[in-house]
C-alpha cells in the first residue's frame, strides 16, 4: 500500500514538473526525456507495450494504461483502475496489493470543503460488501455500511457456535501469570485510575490451562474496585472474588420484585402492608414475614398453620400462642422431647406396642415370687424386682410409659399377693368359724358339767348334813 501511494506520489510531481516547465520531449524511439519545451498533449509509448502507454493531457489529466485520463491521475481503466483527485479522492478497483489474489480497495479522503454525507475513508471487501468505513461526521463502521454510532461492528454471516470467532477480539499475549485484559470506560479529563472496567484475568498462560475469570470494575471515590467476577467454571460472585456457589454475594441484598426459580419456583416477593412473602410453586403454601415480625406459614388455601411471634412464642393451631411452644390439636413425638421444667397438661396418652402392657402378670405361666423370696430380693438389691435403681433414673432419666407399665406390673403383683392372702385369710377365718362353734359347743358342754358339778355338790352337801345330823342323834 505504502509502495502504491509512493509511486503515485512520484508520478504526481513527475506531472507537475513537466507542467510547469514544458521541457519535456520523445525521442524516435518513443522514449521520454526532459529537457524540451513541448506543448500540448505529451504521449509515450513503452517499447514493450503497446501505445498510450503514459499520457500527459495538456489540461494536466496523467494516465498510464490509458489514452484520455478523466481524473487527475488514473491507472487503468475498466475492470482495473486507480484514480485520484487534487481535492482528496482516491480510489481502486480489483487491484491486489500484498497478494496473488485481487482485492478491492475503495478509499475517499476528503476535504473540509466537502458536506458530511461523504465518506472520509472506505475499505470494501473483496466482494465489494463494506469492510471499513469512516464517515464525514467521524463514526468508524466494521463490517456495516452505515455505522449509527462512533464504532459500530457487524457481522453478516451465521454464528451459532460460541467456539468459533466472535465479532470482536481482544487480545494480551503476555504470558504472565493473572494478566488482565479489559476495557476501560470513563470521561475526558479524568485520570488515569478513573475508569469504569469489564476485563478478563488469565490465572497462569504458562501451565497452558488459561483459566480465565471475568470481572467488573467501576470508580468510586477516586479509585475504582472489582464489584463483580464470573469466574472460570461459571460461578458469579457479588462482593467477592473467589465465589463458591453459582451466586456468592457478600453483602446485603435489596429486592423490590419477584424472585423466582424455574418452573418450581421459589417466589419471593412483598404483599400488601409491607409483608415479605416466601412461597414455592403456583399456589402452594408460604411464608409470610410481616411488619410486626411474626413468622406465619400458611397453606395454598392461606389457612393459618403455625405462627412464630416475634416474641419467640410458637402457635400450631392457634394465631395467638401465649406460651414458647402452644399446640392446639394432636401432636406426635417419634423422637425425644426434653423440659427442664414442669410439664402442666390435662391428658397425657402413652402408647405401647403389643405384648408390652402387663397384663402377663395374670398368666398361670407368671412366675410371681413368694413373700420370703420378694423379702430376700429388696434385703439384697434395695429395691423392688424389675424397677430401676435410683441412681440410673437420676442419670438417665425415666421412661413414662415404661416406668408406668413397670408400677402396674408391681399393682398386678400386689394384687395376685393380695388374693393369695385373702384366700389364706378366708381359710383362717373358716378354722377360726369352726373352733368358735368348737369353743361354743365346749362352752355349753361346760356349762352343763358346771351346772352338774353344782347340783353333785350340793348333793354331797345333803348327804354330809344329813350324816352329821344321823350321829348326833
Amino acid at each position: 500500500m505504502r509502495k502504491t501511494f509512493l509511486f503515485i506520489s512520484i508520478l504526481f510531481c513527475l506531472h507537475m514538473t513537466s507542467v510547469a516547465q514544458n521541457e519535456a520531449y520523445t525521442n524516435v524511439d518513443n522514449n521520454f526525456s526532459v529537457g524540451q519545451t513541448i506543448n500540448g498533449t505529451i504521449l509515450v509509448s513503452g517499447l514493450a507495450t503497446s501505445n498510450n502507454s503514459f499520457n500527459i493531457l495538456s489540461t494536466g489529466e496523467v494516465g498510464i494504461g490509458v489514452a484520455s485520463p478523466t481524473r487527475d491521475f488514473q491507472i487503468g481503466n475498466g475492470a482495473y483502475y486507480i484514480y485520484g483527485d487534487l481535492y482528496g479522492q482516491f480510489k481502486a478497483r480489483n487491484i491486489g496489493l500484498g497478494t496473488a489474489t485481487a482485492n478491492a480497495l475503495e478509499g475517499m479522503i476528503w476535504g473540509q470543503a466537502h458536506t458530511h454525507t461523504q465518506n472520509l475513508l472506505s475499505l470494501n471487501k473483496y466482494d465489494g460488501t463494506s469492510g471499513f468505513k469512516i464517515d464525514g461526521d467521524g463514526k468508524v463502521g466494521i463490517g456495516v455500511s452505515s455505522p449509527s454510532n462512533q464504532l459500530t461492528v457487524g457481522v453478516s454471516s451465521a454464528n451459532t457456535s460460541q467456539s468459533v470467532d466472535a465479532v470482536l477480539n481482544l487480545f494480551n499475549n503476555n504470558t504472565t501469570a493473572n494478566n488482565i485484559t479489559s476495557l476501560a470506560f470513563g470521561m475526558v479529563g479524568t485520570s488515569s485510575n478513573g475508569f469504569s472496567r469489564i476485563g478478563v484475568i488469565n490465572e497462569d498462560r504458562t501451565t497452558g490451562t488459561e483459566d480465565q475469570h471475568m470481572f467488573f470494575s467501576t470508580i468510586g471515590n477516586g479509585s475504582d474496585g472489582e464489584r463483580m467476577r464470573i469466574n472460570s467454571i461459571g460461578n458469579v460472585g457479588i462482593g467477592t472474588s473467589t465465589p463458591s456457589e453459582r451466586l456468592d454475594i457478600v453483602g446485603n441484598v435489596k429486592m423490590t420484585g419477584t424472585l423466582l426459580n424455574g418452573s418450581n419456583s421459589l417466589e419471593l416477593n412483598t404483599i400488601g402492608n409491607g409483608d415479605l412473602r416466601l412461597k414455592s410453586g403456583g399456589s402452594a403454601s408460604h411464608i409470610i414475614l410481616n411488619a410486626t415480625g411474626n413468622f406465619i406459614f400458611q397453606d395454598a388455601s392461606l389457612n393459618r398453620k403455625m405462627t412464630i411471634e416475634s416474641t419467640g412464642n410458637i402457635g400450631i393451631g392457634t394465631d395467638a400462642p401465649v406460651h414458647k411452644l402452644d399446640v392446639n390439636g394432636t401432636s406426635r413425638f417419634t423422637g425425644r422431647m426434653i423440659v427442664d421444667n414442669n410439664i402442666e397438661t390435662k391428658q397425657v396418652k402413652v402408647s405401647s406396642t403389643p405384648g408390652s402392657f402387663p397384663d402377663y402378670v395374670f398368666s398361670e405361666h407368671y412366675a410371681l415370687r413368694t413373700i420370703p423370696e420378694l423379702e430376700e430380693f429388696i434385703k439384697t438389691n434395695g429395691h423392688l424386682p424389675n424397677i430401676p435403681k435410683a441412681e440410673e433414673v437420676e442419670t438417665n432419666g425415666q421412661d413414662l410409659g415404661l416406668i408406668q407399665r413397670k408400677l402396674l406390673e408391681k399393682i398386678e403383683e400386689l394384687t395376685l399377693y393380695t388374693i393369695q392372702q385373702e384366700k389364706r385369710l378366708q381359710t383362717s377365718d373358716f378354722k377360726y368359724q369352726k373352733l368358735e362353734t368348737q369353743n361354743l359347743e365346749l362352752k355349753t358342754q361346760n356349762e352343763e358339767l358346771k351346772s352338774q358339778y353344782e347340783l353333785l355338790l350340793k348333793r354331797i352337801e345333803e348327804l354330809e348334813s344329813h350324816t352329821q345330823k344321823h350321829k348326833s342323834k
